[in-house]
């Protein structure tokens, strides 16, 4: 015996429709919550750094309309932060982060996050790994450790 699989009634369009309005608001709702909280960050990473003067100069539109896009993707917490971090250098300093800074960011995973996190600190020119420590410049290149010139 044969059992034939059960779909139901067919759906008409507009309940087609009406589903898909339904899927899309939920989705717009989520992306605002997402923007919401980088928002948040984003206040608590300029209380963090204290006394902030804004520039008379604001952001290029283009510029808010990307971040807001890019933002509104976010759901884990490393990626986040860095948006919130983005945000706040972009408005203390317009023009300072590129377009193409927030196109990298948005392919970014968590994982990527604390990768980037870890090696925020280094620098990587073709012959030497430097890193930035709050005392100076430390290089981890045994050639530079000899005394002699880094980039030598």
């Amino acid at each position: 015996m044969r059992v034939e699989p059960r779909l139901g009634p067919a759906k008409k369009p507009q309940d087609i429709a009406t589903l898909a309005e339904a899927s899309h608001n939920l989705h717009e709702t989520e992306r605002l919550l997402n923007v919401r909280a980088v928002h948040r960050l984003a206040e608590d990473v300029a209380d963090d750094i204290g006394d902030i003067r804004l520039p008379d100069e604001r952001p290029r539109r283009l510029w808010i309309e990307q971040w807001h896009q890019g933002a509104g993707e976010v759901d884990e917490a490393e990626l986040r932060q860095l948006w919130a971090r983005l945000s706040v250098g972009e408005v203390t300093k317009p023009g300072s982060v590129t377009q193409k800074t927030i196109h990298t960011l948005r392919q970014m995973s968590g994982d990527d996050a604390r990768l980037l996190e870890r090696l925020g600190p280094f620098v990587i020119t073709g012959s030497h790994i430097i890193r930035l420590d709050t005392l100076g410049v430390v290089f981890l290149d045994p050639q530079a450790s000899t005394g002699g010139p880094p980039y030598g």
